[in-house]
């Protein structure tokens, strides 16, 4: 049931097949995909999983960045009570894993709700990573339901510098602490004393740090050298509360976009895309809707979420390439010209006649020297025991060109189960930080509070890992 190649011209025969095969989410009428869908392999393409120390590691998110020094650096949250975000690092010709960095060591917890995530890409600066954390827990009550525990209210997200070599970090900031200009979304109350910090992006030549804000999405620019702060506001009219009492909450926006001239993009939940102006140091909303970065209907039972999940920059055609949030659509976004585009269904090749993917969109896009676009998606389990599968897919810009990879299994044949980051190397070596399955030799491992379900599986435990895709797995056949 590994793939089926689905042709553009394809009738509803197909359909029955696909439904048959895959036993998936029913299928629609397929889409205009843009370009043509190359050779699909077979088998599933063969990883490494690289564990680490810290079996209290329980997610990562947008968490691994591959350094100047082609050294892989990674970061792994937990939800567990007085437990902080590290960061760890990889050394390919080694192949050993360093545990870097925890938040713990430059703000020791104080029983508050911790440091517990880093959501947003790690940045390179002056020798040094930069890295902003989030919170480990989102109830009012702050009550951990792994323990038990009640914890005192969460303080706000930091910014922190952590040297590459001795693995010391300094705090830069803490924008959104409890001192921090409150937000204005209108009458929701916002859950959290300190907010945590879930998207970022570095603009390296002017030594400014972007920052967005969980629940209420306030943004704000932090000069790395000197700790100034700058504040602009939320870019939404309602927080991300949980729980949701209020119906027409809006999601925070999870990443920022960075173009050549030094503007910050951002979107929110009503299709807005906003634009911050580093020349003015005004921000604006943009005349560019959301709802036509897809050739999707818009699902109605996700509201607010007609937005991207995840945007990069293409310096070789100065535009942006990202996802939109409800519809797992791959679009182009120009700047200049105020003009975004759909490209193709960023998904599995059996779900791209689907209406919605699981999980709607993942957080992992990446460049590749190649000028290839590649990600990590999420597609119905394709063996018992968990949720999901995780399959490489590409799209080849200059040829316009989609293509699957394969699920991605590691060499015992253990699978990799969710996925919310990618980054390609120069060689071309592909790397996630994921939840993987345990293999039964590695299960005594785990502590006895490790979560079997985090909603990745249905009865498998599970640990986060490193996962490689070496660059031989990955083919690009000229069709």
């Amino acid at each position: 049931m590994e793939k089926l190649t689905i042709p553009f011209s394809g009738c509803a025969i197909w359909t029955i097949i696909v439904l048959i095969v895959v036993g998936c989410q029913p299928l629609v009428a397929k889409p205009d995909l843009g370009g043509t869908i190359g050779i699909t392999p077979r088998t599933a393409l063969t990883a490494k999983f690289y564990h680490t120390d810290w079996v209290e590691g329980d997610s990562a998110y947008h968490a691994v960045t591959i350094g100047s020094n082609d050294k892989v650096y990674f970061s792994v949250g937990s939800h567990v009570p007085g437990q902080s975000a590290h960061i760890f690092e990889f050394n390919p010709a080694t192949r050993y894993v360093r545990n870097l960095w925890d938040a713990s060591q430059t703000l020791p917890p104080s029983g508050s709700v911790a440091q517990g995530k880093i959501h947003s890409p790690l940045a390179e600066w002056a020798g040094n990573l930069l890295a902003c954390t989030h919170t480990s827990w989102y109830y009012r009550d702050h009550k951990n339901p792994l323990t038990g525990e009640v914890q005192k209210p969460y303080s706000g997200g930091g910014i922190f510098a952590i040297d590459k070599q001795t693995g010391k970090g300094r705090m830069i900031a803490i924008p959104f602490g409890s001192s921090a200009p409150p937000a204005s979304i209108g009458k929701e109350m916002v859950p959290m004393t300190g907010e945590g910090l879930i998207a970022s992006i570095f603009d390296g030549r002017r030594d400014i740090f972007y920052v967005s804000s969980w629940p209420s999405a306030l943004f704000a620019r932090v000069d790395v050298k000197t700790g100034e702060i700058r504040y602009y506001g939320s870019q939404q009219e309602k927080a991300e509360t949980v729980p949701r009492t209020n119906q027409k909450y809006q999601r925070a926006l999870r990443t920022l976009g960075l173009d050549d001239k030094g503007n910050v993009y951002g979107s929110n939940g009503r299709g807005h895309i906003w634009k911050y102006d580093l020349a003015s140091d005004r921000i604006s909303l943009t005349n560019v809707r959301m709802e036509n970065a897809t050739r999707s209907k818009l699902p109605s039972g996700v509201p607010w979420l007609n937005m991207w999940r995840t945007i990069i920059w293409d310096a070789q055609e100065s535009a942006f390439y990202g996802i939109h949030w409800s519809t797992s659509w791959l679009f182009r976004f120009d700047p200049e010209k105020n003009r975004i585009e759909p490209i193709t269904p960023w998904r599995a090749q059996h779900m791209l006649m689907a209406d919605t993917n699981p999980d709607y969109a993942q957080l992992g896009l990446s460049m590749g020297s190649n000028h290839v676009l590649y990600g990590l998606v999420h597609a119905p389990a394709a063996k018992p025991g968990i949720k999901r599968s995780v399959h490489l897919i590409t799209y080849e810009i200059d040829r316009k060109v989609f293509r699957d990879h394969g699920r991605v299994l590691s060499e015992e044949g253990m699978a990799l189960m969710f996925a919310e980051s990618c980054a390609v190397a120069p060689n071309g070596d592909i790397y996630t930080v994921g939840w993987v399955e345990v293999a039964p030799k590695m299960k005594g491992d785990l502590p006895k509070n490790s979560m079997t379900d985090q909603g990745q599986s249905n009865s498998l435990p599970y640990r986060i890992a490193l996962v490689r895709i070496p660059a031989a797995q990955v083919k690009f056949e000229r069709d």
